[in-house]
């Protein structure tokens, strides 16, 4: 599968998409993203190890807990945040 492809390809990816390059920019715990999303902790779990592997997202350890946030030095991150910016009202 391309890269486009995985990029667009899921309705847990937008969520999380929406959850992490939405308006606040602030690392989510995985527990925590699974809260917003309403997704099962191994749907979120896989859908975030996709993420950090296409490095669209970051990951942070602090003890045991991991933290996920948006890449903001990825290439793609502004048009990203503007795809969810501007869905998010509809």
């Amino acid at each position: 599968m391309n890269t486009l492809a995985e990029i667009l390809s899921s309705k847990i990816r937008a969520e999380i998409f929406r959850i992490l390059f939405g308006t606040r920019d602030d690392a989510l715990h995985m527990r925590e993203i699974e809260r917003r999303s309403g997704f099962t902790t191994g749907t979120v779990q896989q859908e975030l190890k996709k993420l950090h592997r296409l490095e669209l997202i970051k990951k942070n350890r602090d003890g045991n807990r991991l933290y996920y946030q948006a890449n903001r030095e990825h290439p793609l991150y502004p048009e990203i945040r503007n795809i969810v910016l501007k869905t998010i009202g509809l």
